[in-house]
C-alpha cells in the first residue's frame, strides 16, 4: 500500500503508464474526468511488481488488490446497510464541504427489500433550505431539484442490485434518469440556479427539520454502495461505462463514494465486498495478464518458464537465448540432469512488448544413434521427393532402433514420436512423385511421374506404424516415459499421429478401391485393412454410401485376425447417413478403429506437477478407444444422431465410483502460449455401469475413454470374507501335524503290532488330516466345488478324531478288564475290525447322511464349513461321542481302582500313564476345535492365537504319551538294548526271538501283559490254601518264579546293585573278583553275561509254563 507522502516521480511515472497504455481499459469516447479523480486517491495506488516463474505478479500490500488496472483499495467496494428505520442511522459527508454544482451526475447502487418503501436515498440542505436535492426509493422512484419534482413510474426491483444515475444541468434545467445504464426517462426544465457548497448532504435520511431532527418515517430501507458525483452531465455512454465496469476505476470529482465512510452514524453497518459488481467480471487469466502488462511495460518483457521438449525453460528477459542441462538417462545411475550437455531456446520480443519464446534446439539431448537416425529422416522426409521404398525403408529403420534400444531419456522418447510424426505426415502426401531415368546418346533425361503407393506398400505402412508404435509403448521404455515432462505431453502427442494416422490409411483405401485394387463381390467387402499389435490394434473400412450398414471396431473380421471384443468394442450405428443429404456425401464412407492399451499412466487426467502424486478422483481406468468417419467434405465428426457407443472394461474394479465417459481434447502451441490436452466430459454420457465395464455414447468422433474416482464413499461391501486363519492357527496345526506324524511313523518304523499302538496310530492319522484339511481348505471359497469337498472333509476327519477317541476309552477299558485272556494274533484282529468300523465307517455313515438330507444349504457361503444354521449337526454327533468316551473312562478307573491293589507297581503305572494320556487328548482336541470354531464365528485374533496354542499342547502331549513313556516302544528298545550287549561279548543270538523287535511283538506285548499280573478273574486277594497246596506239589516253582523275577528285574536300573549281588549269592561260583575284608562285591562283564545267559535259557526251556 502506497502512502499519501509518494514522490511526485513515483507518481508521475504511474500516471504516464495508466493514461498512456493499454493497461487503462477504457472506450475512447469516455471523459478522462469519470476517472481522473481515482489518481489522485490513496485508495488506488501503483502495484509493487515481482518476477515469478510464470510471469510478474502484482503486489499490491495488504487491504489492497489488483483490479487489472491499479491497485485498488478493499474498502472501496463496500456498501452500506440501512436495515431498519429505527433506530436512527444515516450517513454524512464529512470532511470536506460540498461543492457548488451548476451539472451534476449522481451515480450509485441500490437494493431494496421492498419496492414500496417510501424511503429517502439522500438529502441536500443548504442553510434553511430544506432538500435542494432530494431522492427517494419508493413507491416509486423519484426526486427533486430545488422547487421542481420529479416522478417517474419505475419501480426498483426487489433483493437485486439496480444502477441508478440521475443528470441535471442548471443551464437547461433538464433532468434525464437512468436505469440499469440505459436512458428511462427525461425531465425538462427551465434555466435554474447552481447548487450552492457548503450545505449538509445526507444519506438514509431527510433534511432535518427546524428542529434539527430527523423524520425517521422516511428514512431509507435497503442497501447502498458506489455513489459518486461528478461536476458535469454524463453522456449515456459514459454512463453505460460506470455501469458496467468491472475494476471500479471512476470516481466523482465532486464528491466520491470512499469520502463516506467516515461519516456514519447510529446504527449504522458497512460491509464489504458489495456484491454490487459482479465476481465474474475478470478471470484470473485476465489478472494475471493485465499483471505482466504493466510489468512488462514498466520493467522489460520477459518469457515466462515453460515446460516444452521435456526441459524446463526457465523465466528469461526478452533478446536473450537460455541454455539448460538436458535430462538425464534414467536408466543410467546419477542425478536427473546431464550436465555436460545442454538444450538452447532464444526468447523473442514481439511488437506488442511481450517476451515470446522460439523454436528450442535439444538435438545435443538425443542420444546418438538416434539423433543419426534423425538427420536421415530429415534428410530424406525433407527432399523435394521420396520414393516409397525408401520411406518405407526409414520406417523399418525406426522400428529396429525401439525394438533394440531402451530409452531412459525423455527427449529420446518424444524424439521417436517426432519422427514417427515425420513418416506418417510424409506418406500422407498421396501422390508420390518417382522420377523415371533414361538415356539418349550421352544426355540423361528424367521425368517426375505422379503416382498412388500400391496397395502391398500401404499395408506395409501400417505394419510399421503398428510396430513403432507397439514398441514405443513396451514397458523397456517406461522410466523414459515416466521422465517426460509435464506428464501426458507426449502420450497425447502420440495419440496425435496415430489420428492423423488414422486418416492417411483411410484415404489410402479409398485410393485403392477407386482404381480397383481392392473391392468385393457386394458391397465392397474387402476394402478392409487392419493390424494387431499387443499394445495397438486397427482397422479402416471403406463402405458403399448406398448400402452402408453402419460399422463396429473390431468387426468380426478383426476378431479373426485376434482383437477380443472383451477388451473394448465401439459402434457406429448405420443411421447416422439418415439425417445427411445424400448428395452431399462421396461414394464411400471411410471408417477408422483403434484401440491403445498400455496408455494409463501416459495420459493422466490430472496435473502431476505440484505434487508428483496421482489423485484418487477421475482416474483414466480403461483401455483408449477411438473412432472416426471420413466423408469427403462432409462434417460427420459433430452432432452425430444416434450417438457412437461404446463399452470399455475398467482396468481395476475395486471399490471404484463415479465413473464418467471422457474424449480426448489435444494441447496446442500457438505463438509460445501452450494450451494443455485434457479429457472432457462435454459431449459424453453414461448409459450404464455394469460393474466391470462401462456402456458410453458419444454425439462425436475422437479418442475415448472411462474414467473413474478410485474410491467409494457408498461402497457395499457385500458379504466381507472374514480372516479365517493367522499365522498363530497355521504354526498351532503345522506343529500338531509334525508331532502326530513323527509318533506314527515311530510306530511303524518298529512295527509295534499291539491293539493300543493300532489305536495310536489311527488317532494320530485323523488328526492330522483333520488339521491338514481346516488349515488348507476353510478359506478355499472361491472354488466352490473344491470347498465343498473341503467342507465334507473337516466334518468328517473332526468326527473320525473323537471317535478315535472313544475307541482309545473302550480298549483301555478291555485292557484292564480282560488281560489274562489269550490275545493271538486272530483275536487280536478280530478286536481292531470293531475298532475300524466305530473309528472309519460311523463317522462316513453321518456325515453322508447330513450332506445328502440337507443338499446346499450344508454348506456356509463364507467359509469351507457347515452352515452356522446347521451347528448342531457339527457339535451334536461330536458331544455324544464325547460323552460316551468319558462314561467309559469312569468305568475303567472304577474298575482299575479296584483291582490295583492285585497288580505289581509297574503295571499300576503302565495303567495310570494310559489313562492320563487318554484324557489330555480328550480335553486338548475338544478345547482346541472349540477356539477354532469360535474364531470362526467371532473373526477374534486372541483365538486364533489361543486355538494355535491348544493345538500345539495336543501334539506335543501326543508325542510324549503315545511314544516316549509308551511301554511298547521302551520295551523294543530295551531289547535292542539287550541284543547290543550280547553281541558287544560274543553271543549268537541269531535263534533268540525274543530279542528281535519284529518276531517278539507279539511276546513284547504277552510280556507286558504278564508283567502286569492281570488275573482273568479279579478278586480282592488269592487263595493261600490253594498256593501252598501247589507249592507242596512243585517244591521246585518257588526257586523258578524267583529266578524269573530277577531276569524281569534286570531291566530296571534302579535295581541293578540289588540285582548284581544276587547273582553273586546264588549263580555265581567263577569268574568273581572279592575281597575277604569286606562283603562288597564287585561283579565283572563276563559274570553279568553269564547271567544274562542263563536267565536267557531259563526262558527257552519254561517259556510255556511261563
Amino acid at each position: 500500500m502506497q502512502t499519501p507522502g509518494v514522490s511526485d516521480l513515483r507518481l508521475a511515472v504511474f500516471l504516464l503508464v495508466a493514461h498512456d497504455t493499454v493497461a487503462w481499459n477504457r472506450p475512447p469516447d469516455v471523459r478522462m474526468l469519470v476517472y481522473s479523480s481515482c489518481l489522485n486517491d490513496t485508495n488506488y495506488t501503483p502495484p509493487r511488481c515481482k518476477d515469478h516463474p510464470t510471469g510478474y505478479g502484482c503486489d499490491c500490500g495488504a487491504g489492497f488488490h489488483w483490479n487489472t488496472e491499479v491497485c485498488m483499495s478493499t474498502a472501496v467496494d463496500s456498501r452500506l446497510e440501512f436495515s431498519q428505520q429505527r433506530p436512527l442511522r444515516y450517513t454524512l459527508l464529512t470532511g470536506k464541504a460540498f461543492p457548488k454544482l451548476q451539472k451534476f451526475t449522481i451515480a450509485f447502487w441500490i437494493k431494496v427489500p421492498r419496492r414500496i418503501t417510501n424511503g429517502t436515498i439522500l438529502s441536500y440542505k443548504h442553510d434553511g433550505t430544506r432538500d435542494l436535492l432530494h431522492m427517494r426509493s419508493g413507491p416509486t422512484l423519484g426526486a427533486r431539484i430545488r422547487d421542481q419534482d420529479i416522478s417517474t413510474n419505475a419501480y426498483i426491483p426487489e433483493n437485486q442490485w439496480v444502477h441508478i444515475a440521475w443528470t441535471w444541468s442548471s443551464e437547461s434545467g433538464e433532468s434525464v434518469l437512468y436505469m440499469g445504464g440505459k436512458r428511462r426517462q427525461v425531465f425538462p426544465g427551465g434555466p435554474a440556479s447552481e447548487i450552492p457548497l457548503g450545505g449538509e448532504f445526507v444519506l438514509g435520511q431527510a433534511s432535518r427539520d427546524d428542529s434539527d431532527e430527523f423524520d425517521e418515517s422516511t428514512a431509507f430501507i435497503g442497501d447502498l454502495t458506489h455513489l459518486h458525483i461528478w461536476s458535469f452531465v454524463m453522456t449515456d455512454k459514459e454512463v453505460d461505462y460506470v455501469k458496467t465496469s468491472c475494476d471500479v476505476m471512476y470516481c466523482g470529482d465532486a464528491v466520491q463514494w470512499t469520502e463516506f465512510r467516515r461519516g456514519t452514524r447510529g446504527a449504522m453497518r458497512m460491509r464489504w465486498p458489495s456484491g454490487a459488481i459482479r465476481s465474474t467480471c475478470y478471470s484470473e487469466d485476465e489478472l494475471g495478464y493485465t499483471c505482466n502488462k504493466y510489468c512488462s511495460n514498466t520493467i522489460g518483457a520477459q518469457c515466462n518458464e515453460q515446460i516444452v521438449e521435456n526441459i524446463r525453460w526457465t523465466r528469461t528477459p526478452a533478446l536473450n537465448t537460455i541454455s539448460v542441462p538436458c535430462p538425464a538417462d534414467r536408466l543410467k545411475k546419477g542425478t536427473d540432469t546431464n550436465t555436460s550437455l545442454f538444450g538452447t531456446r532464444p526468447c523473442n520480443l514481439t511488437a506488442e512488448n511481450e517476451g515470446e519464446w522460439d523454436t528450442a534446439f535439444i538435438d545435443n539431448c538425443i542420444s546418438e544413434s538416434l539423433r543419426s537416425l534423425k538427420y536421415k529422416f530429415k534428410r530424406h522426409l525433407l527432399a523435394a521427393y521420396i520414393e516409397v521404398p525408401t520411406l518405407l525403408a526409414l520406417g523399418r529403420e525406426l522400428v529396429l532402433h525401439t525394438s533394440n534400444h531402451s530409452y531412459g531419456n525423455p527427449v529420446d522418447v518424444a524424439t521417436v514420436i517426432d519422427m514417427l510424426e515425420m513418416f506418417v505426415h510424409t506418406h500422407a502426401q498421396v501422390i508420390v512423385l518417382q522420377v523415371e531415368r533414361w538415356y539418349e546418346g550421352h544426355v540423361t533425361y528424367a521425368k517426375a511421374l505422379q503416382r498412388f503407393p500400391t496397395l502391398n506398400e500401404t499395408r506395409e505402412f501400417i505394419e510399421i506404424v503398428a510396430d513403432i508404435v507397439n514398441n514405443v509403448l513396451h514397458e523397456r521404455h517406461e522410466a523414459g516415459w515416466n521422465a517426460t515432462q509435464p506428464p501426458g505431453t507426449e502420450g497425447d502427442s502420440l495419440l496425435q499421429v496415430l489420428e492423423t494416422f488414422t486418416h492417411v490409411a483411410a484415404q489410402s483405401l479409398e485410393n485403392h478401391v477407386t482404381d480397383g485394387h481392392i473391392g468385393g463381390r457386394i458391397g465392397f467387402e474387402e476394402a478392409y485393412l487392419s493390424t494387431a499389435r499387443a499394445k495397438i490394434e486397427f482397422s479402416v473400412q471403406a463402405q458403399w454410401v448406398q448400402i452402408f450398414r453402419g460399422a463396429r471396431f473390431p468387426s468380426r473380421q478383426d476378431a479373426v485376425g485376434g482383437m477380443q471384443i472383451r477388451h473394448g468394442s465401439i459402434e457406429l450405428p448405420a443411421a447416422v447417413l439418415s439425417s445427411t443429404n445424400d448428395t452431399d456425401l462421396p461414394p464411400f464412407i471411410k471408417v477408422s478403429g483403434l484401440r491403445v492399451h498400455g496408455m494409463t499412466h501416459m495420459l493422466p487426467n490430472h496435473d502431476l506437477r505440484a505434487t508428483g502424486k496421482k489423485a484418487k478422483e477421475n482416474n483414466l481406468n480403461t483401455p483408449i478407444i477411438a473412432l472416426f468417419v471420413y466423408a469427403g467434405g462432409v462434417d460427420m465428426g459433430t452432432n452425430i444422431t444416434p450417438p457412437i457407443t461404446f463399452t470399455v472394461p475398467y482396468l481395476d474394479t475395486f471399490n471404484i465410483s463415479n465413473p464418467e465417459c471422457v474424449r480426448l481434447e489435444h494441447g496446442t502451441i500457438l505463438s509460445g502460449r501452450i494450451s494443455e490436452w485434457n479429457w472432457t466430459r462435454g459431449d459424453c454420457e453414461l448409459k450404464e455401469d455394469r460393474g466391470k465395464e462401462a456402456v458410453c455414447a458419444c454425439s462425436k468422433t475422437g479418442i475415448f475413454a472411462v474414467t473413474t474416482d478410485m474410491y467409494n464413499d457408498n461402497w457395499n461391501k457385500g458379504e466381507v470374507r472374514p480372516i479365517l486363519m493367522n499365522f498363530a492357527s497355521y504354526i498351532g496345526c503345522c506343529l500338531s501335524i509334525i508331532l502326530c506324524l513323527t509318533t506314527c511313523l515311530t510306530h511303524i518304523y518298529y512295527r509295534t503290532s499291539s491293539g493300543t499302538a493300532s489305536l495310536h496310530k489311527n488317532l494320530g492319522v485323523s488328526v492330522m488330516l483333520g488339521q491338514s484339511v481346516f488349515m488348507i481348505g476353510i478359506d478355499q471359497y472361491d472354488h466352490v466345488v473344491m470347498c465343498q469337498v473341503f467342507a465334507v472333509c473337516l466334518h468328517y476327519f473332526f468326527l473320525a478324531a473323537f471317535a478315535w477317541l472313544m475307541n482309545e476309552a473302550f480298549n483301555l477299558y478291555i485292557v484292564i478288564t480282560y488281560s489274562s485272556h489269550s490275545h493271538d494274533g486272530n483275536s487280536e484282529a478280530g478286536s481292531m475290525l470293531r475298532y475300524y468300523i466305530l473309528g472309519w465307517v460311523l463317522p462316513a455313515v453321518l456325515v453322508g447322511s447330513f450332506v445328502g438330507s440337507l443338499g446346499k444349504t450344508y454348506y456356509a457361503r463364507d467359509m469351507c464349513w457347515i452352515s452356522w444354521d446347521n451347528l448342531w449337526l457339527f457339535v451334536g454327533p461330536a458331544l455324544g461321542i464325547i460323552a460316551v468316551t468319558i462314561m467309559v473312562m469312569i468305568f475303567t478307573a472304577k474298575e482299575h481302582n479296584e483291582n490295583s491293589y492285585t497288580k505289581s507297581e509297574k503295571s499300576n503305572k503302565t495303567i495310570t500313564l494310559l489313562m492320563k494320556g487318554l484324557w489330555t487328548q480328550i480335553i486338548l482336541i475338544t478345547v482346541a476345535w472349540a477356539f477354532a470354531f469360535g474364531s470362526l464365528k467371532m473373526h477374534d485374533r486372541i483365538l486364533k492365537y489361543i486355538f494355535g496354542l491348544f493345538n500345539g499342547l495336543q501334539g506335543a502331549f501326543f508325542l510324549v504319551f503315545y511314544l516316549l513313556l509308551n511301554e511298547e516302544i521302551r520295551n523294543i528298545f530295551k531289547v535292542k538294548k539287550k541284543r547290543k550287549t550280547l553281541s558287544a561279548h560274543g553271543y549268537d543270538d541269531a535263534d533268540d526271538r525274543s530279542l528281535d523287535s519284529h518276531a517278539s511283538t507279539q511276546l513284547v506285548e504277552k510280556d507286558r501283559l504278564e508283567t502286569l499280573a492281570l488275573d482273568p478273574r479279579p478278586r480282592r486277594r488269592r487263595d493261600k490254601a490253594a498256593r501252598n497246596k501247589r507249592r507242596q506239589k512243585h517244591p521246585h516253582d518257588d526257586d523258578e518264579e524267583r529266578i524269573a523275577s530277577d531276569c524281569e528285574m534286570i531291566t530296571d536300573p534302579r535295581l541293578q546293585y540289588k540285582k548284581q549281588q544276587y547273582v553273586i549269592q546264588d549263580k555265581v561260583s567263577t569268574t568273581t573278583t572279592t575281597t575277604t575284608t569286606t562283603t562288597t562285591t564287585t561283579i565283572t562283564a563276563t559274570t553279568t553275561t553269564t547271567y544274562y545267559y542263563y536267565c536267557y535259557n531259563y526262558y527257552k526251556i519254561n517259556k510255556k509254563r511261563l
